[in-house]
């Protein structure tokens, strides 16, 4: 007979498999490393590298600068969001929406920003690139913030995620990361 989703056990019995849990998208949606870099035996992070992108993760959640006030959404295409102050947000920037009252289907989506003017940006879809449509969406009602995704500039390319060596010294809380067409790379 065939078991799915179970383990089978060498005495007999069966146990459920372990699964896995979607986190978050890679960035733009693309080809990514994970690496884990753990500082101490309380403090651990996860760290996604995309074509030259770096990203952090930390207890399942994207790392992400501190969130601005969203004060209204458009129901419209491109969606235009207004915030109390848009900070150094700029086209291209990625930001996670949250606490948005009326449009819940935007909150915990990654967006990449757009059309930056004064206190507004579009929202388009941070795989695709395409306007976020919110016409067919309920009004916006209240709430809501938009917090930036942190992100480092890295050097690896597609071709040197899969060779990515990393070693981690817990006492330092130092990482040392290299591939070999990559000189190596001190994180702290």
């Amino acid at each position: 007979k065939k078991m799915q989703n179970f383990i089978a056990e060498i005495v007999g019995p069966a146990r459920y498999r372990p699964g896995f849990v979607y986190v978050a998208q890679t960035r733009r949606g693309q080809v990514g490393r994970l690496v884990p870099f753990q500082i101490n035996s309380s403090t651990g992070y996860l760290l996604e590298f995309t074509p030259g992108w770096m990203r952090v993760y930390k207890n399942g959640n994207l790392l992400t600068v501190p969130a601005i006030t969203v004060t209204s959404i458009t129901n419209a295409s491109p969606a235009v969001v207004t915030v109390t102050a848009i900070g150094a947000l700029d086209d291209g920037d990625e930001v996670i929406l949250s606490g948005v009252v009326g449009m819940p289907s935007l909150n915990g989506r990654q967006f990449v920003l757009a059309g930056t003017a004064g206190n507004t940006f579009q929202l388009t879809d941070s795989v695709t690139g395409a306007p976020v449509d919110t016409t067919t969406l309920p009004a916006y009602i209240s709430g809501g913030a938009a917090a930036q995704v942190y992100e480092l500039a890295s050097p690896y390319q597609v071709l040197d995620l899969p060779s990515i060596q990393w070693a981690s010294d817990g006492a330092s809380g130092t990482m040392y990361i290299t591939t070999p067409t990559q000189p190596p790379y001190k994180l702290t």
